[in-house]
Parts: structure tokens; sequence; C-alpha cells
């Protein structure tokens, strides 16, 4: 259950940094 916990936060981090990004461009 802690590996899928981590996932779900790397995935979110994950698009965070791709919507800022686009964002920023």
């Amino acid at each position: 259950k802690l590996i899928l916990i981590v996932v779900c936060l790397t995935v979110a981090v994950i698009i965070l940094i791709i919507i800022l990004v686009v964002t920023l461009r």
C-alpha cells in the first residue's frame, strides 16, 4: 500500500511540473 501512495504522489508531482512548464511557456 505504501508503494501505491508513493506512486500516486510521484504522478501528482509530475503532473504539477508539466502544468507549470506549460503555463510558463
